[in-house]
């Protein structure tokens, strides 16, 4: 298997799909099966901007 060879292990998940109980498991087969897990990328994870940050840029997008 490739990943036997490989230098690192990183799981991709899908932020809002991926629920704690299938990352909580892949990660124990992985750690079982390679003995590392070296990071995990959180894809698709979206940040709401704040409403202060909003009513600030509409403020100074009206002086020009």
């Amino acid at each position: 298997m490739l990943l036997r060879k490989a230098d690192l292990i990183v799981l991709v998940v899908r932020a809002e799909d991926t629920t704690v109980p299938m990352l909580e498991d892949t990660l124990n087969n992985l750690n079982t099966a390679f003995k590392k897990v070296d990071g995990i990328i959180i894809n698709r994870r979206r940040f709401e901007v704040p409403e202060q940050v909003l009513n600030f840029l509409k403020r100074i997008g009206s002086r020009g």
